[in-house]
This record gives structure tokens, sequence and C-alpha cells, in this order.
């Protein structure tokens, strides 16, 4: 709709206001801006109703205090008018489970879109498992919602969820998936590269002078994207080849025998699969009675919230959660400009968060004495 100036080229200011203000205000009503969509940019605005940009910046203040749009510092002006209100679903696999990173990236999602005033919902993939593609089109219209967060990752391709999300007609963002995730799934998504960044994580204990630093992974996994003769091949090229690669199961038993086989090849540092197990590996060197980080340097990796209140506080490679959360809900609102068109991967950020639990390399008191040592390890 374009708003034409006739008869009077001197028509007073307020009226023209008032004329774009409720032109807007029904194209928001009729849908043509649907609820949480984003508002076309104010100078957009201004040439779609062909009047001046401060015309159009009074008429959207007046909608934002009528309850119409809403302003978001640095995403945009949204629609925030509900008539039978748009739904995004958050579909993820377990709420219960601390060690899924899907449950610290949920929140950001949800505070962005409320911001934008979109509402959300959560659903568990096993209430949809069992259900036909036709169901679950009916469920999805009957619901009025208009795109999907799939919170999972690691996909092989042949799991019922998407052979569901693939028959829906609406957008579907991804926000923690991995590489090869993009072979794999057709949606829009936010691709950690966990190679990269455990790397960082590793070179950050080189850098302080570490060339002894063992790495506990999971049984059988790779670690965090590299197969192992890749990673040795890494810890070669930075003079690291006395560095021990541990396996254990998230367990007390396991990691208590990966700390006395650290100790004994005198590493000097330990970087961990997720900080989850460096927790725990912390909790086991104390009972030895290893000062962290004046023995060994004690790194973890993905961000847990928890790291930064265990003594000493843990040191690790954070992969922005909450970030990512805001990153995926800003993907879905602009969904106008990418769905049906193409998709976007995007990749997530991430940091060193250095605290207490790493320090630069001093030969730890623990190998000057190997009676201690020994005595130590017998514990």
């Amino acid at each position: 709709m374009f708003f034409v100036m006739k008869g009077n080229k001197s028509m007073a200011p307020v009226l023209k206001k008032e004329l774009v203000y409720k032109m807007l205000r029904d194209d928001i009503v009729s849908g043509r801006f649907a609820a949480g969509c984003k508002l076309p940019g104010g100078l957009d605005l201004a040439k779609r109703y062909q009047v001046a940009h401060m015309t159009v910046r009074h008429a959207v203040k007046r909608l934002a205090a009528d309850g119409y749009v809403s302003f978001v510092n640095g995403a945009g002006t949204f629609v925030t008018y509900k008539s039978d209100q748009a739904i995004y679903l958050i579909l993820t696999s377990n709420l219960s489970d601390v060690s899924l990173p899907g449950n610290y990236v949920i929140p950001g999602i949800q505070r962005t879109m409320s911001q934008a005033g979109a509402k959300t919902k959560l659903c568990l993939r096993d209430f949809i498992m069992e259900m036909t593609p036709d169901d679950f089109n009916a469920m999805i219209r009957r619901e009025n919602i208009q795109g999907i967060f799939l919170m999972e990752s690691y996909f092989h391709g042949s799991e019922r969820e998407l052979t569901l999300l693939k028959t829906v007609d609406i957008p579907v963002v991804m926000p923690h998936a991995v590489e090869s995730d993009k072979t794999i799934c057709p949606f829009s998504m936010i691709v950690a590269d966990f190679e990269k960044a455990f790397a960082e994580a590793l070179l950050y204990l080189r850098k302080l002078g570490h060339t002894r630093v063992a790495t506990i992974d999971g049984i059988g996994w790779s670690f965090r994207g590299y197969p192992r003769e890749n990673f040795e091949k890494l810890l070669k090229e930075n003079g690291m080849e006395r560095s021990v690669i541990l396996e254990s199961e998230l367990d007390m038993e396991g990691l208590r025998d990966c700390v006395d086989r650290l100790l004994k090849a005198r590493q000097s540092a330990v970087l961990c699969y997720s900080d989850f197990y460096a927790i725990r590996v912390i909790q086991i060197l104390r009972e030895r009675g290893i000062r962290i980080p004046e023995d060994i340097s004690v790194m973890g990796f993905c961000g847990y919230p928890g790291g930064e209140y265990t003594v000493p506080k843990l040191s690790t490679l954070d992969l922005c959660y909450d970030t990512i959360g805001v990153m995926a809900a800003e993907l879905m609102l602009r969904h106008q400009e990418w769905f049906g068109k193409s998709r976007i991967i995007l990749e997530s950020p991430g940091f060193l968060q250095i605290r207490e639990s790493t320090k630069r390399y001093v030969t730890p008191t623990i190998y000057k004495d190997v009676n201690t040592t020994k005595e130590r390890l017998s514990v």
C-alpha cells in the first residue's frame, strides 16, 4: 500500500502521522506484518508510504505505545499484536539433563522471542515420535505454529523427527548444530566449530608453557571433532608428544583411574571433554591433595554456568550458549528474508574464559619429589 499525497501539498504534518499510523496498524491487524515479525526499517517504510522518515518514526512510536509493536535493542522493531497469536515450538529431547547444551540455549531463545512479542512453547520430541506426517501437520496448523527450533544435533538422516520436520511448510532453525548436520539437515542452523574451539583451548595451555597436557575424552568419541590420529598429530605439531590421551565415561570411578594415570605420566595440565568432566577431575585431584593450579592446571570446555562456582573457578572454552539462543531467535524472527529461498548457516561464537584453575607452567612440586608422588598416588 502506498500513501500518495494529493491536493494541498501543505497538508498538516499531524494528519500525515495519523494516516501512516492507521496504514501501518491495518497492515499489522490484517497480517501483512505478522505477529513476531520484524518491521522493515524506517527508510523502507517511508518509501512504502511515500512520507518523510520522521513521520514514520512518530507513527511507529505511537504503535509501540498502543501495543502493536515493540522495540528490541540492537535487533529492531517487532510486531507484538496478537489476534490468533503465532506460536514458535522449541523441540527438545530432555529438559532435566543438566549436561545437554540445548537446555542452556533455550532461555536465550525464550527471552528474545518474548521481547519481540512472539510466544514460544516447549515440546519433548517423544510427544511427536508416533505421529504420522498428516497428524503432525494438522497439529502445526491447529496450534498456529509458525516456526520450530530443533534443539538436537549429530543427526544420521533417518531420525523420525527429521522425517516429520521435512514435511512442514514453516521455518526450522537448529540453534546448536554440528558440522555433519550441514549435509544431512536442510534447515537453517547455527554451527559450533568444536574442532577449532578444542584446539584453541589446547593451545592456550601450550602458550602457558604446558607440554604435557592430558586429554580426557568420552569412550569411543572423537576429540570434539578430531579423529584420534588427527588429534595426536596436533599434539606432535605443538611439541606436546608426551601428553597422554585418556578416555572415560562421566563417572567417578573411571575419572579416578584417569587422574591416577595422568599423575603417573607426570602431566602438568589436563584438558577435559566438557566442564562436567573438569569439575569432577578437580574434585578427585583435591581428594588426593593435589593443588589446582599450583600442581596441575585444569581446563574445561563448553561454558557450563556452574564452572564459575567451583573451587577454584574453572577455566573453560565458553561456547556462549545464551548468545546462541539470541542468535537463533533473531534468525527465526527474520525468516521472511530466507525461508523458501535459501537456508542460513551461521557459526556460533566462543571465547576462552580464563579463571583460577589454570596458570603458567612451573615444575609442579608433586613431581619434584618422586617419593612424595608415589605416596600421593597410593592414597
